[in-house]
């Protein structure tokens, strides 16, 4: 029993150290301002590039420019009872409302 608790206790602390090294994950939604939230794994930067070009061009598809991964990406946007979203680049989504 005392060998099992001791395989345990160090399989617990080399999970704790390896989880040290891993990127925090993504953050939940985020409040940019100007009725933008981004959504999962995303900055509030890009969402307001995609807010700013669903703004310029209003349809079902929008290209936003990402500052983080120097990058385009093609978003596809749908309304929603009170605004947009829209969902694309690397599982990012961008709520805009009004």
């Amino acid at each position: 029993m005392i060998k099992f608790v001791a395989k345990l206790a160090l399989a617990v602390m080399a999970a704790a150290s390896v989880q040290a090294f891993l990127p925090a994950p993504a953050r939940a939604d985020e409040f940019c301002g100007h009725g933008v939230y981004a959504m999962g794994p995303t900055t509030c930067q890009f969402a307001l590039s995609v807010a700013d070009a669903w703004a310029n061009s209003p349809g079902n598809q929008v290209r936003a420019w990402s500052e983080a991964t120097g990058q385009d990406y093609v978003m596809d946007c749908a309304a929603v009872r009170d605004g947009e979203v829209c969902r694309g680049g690397n599982n990012a989504s961008v709520v805009i409302l009004p």
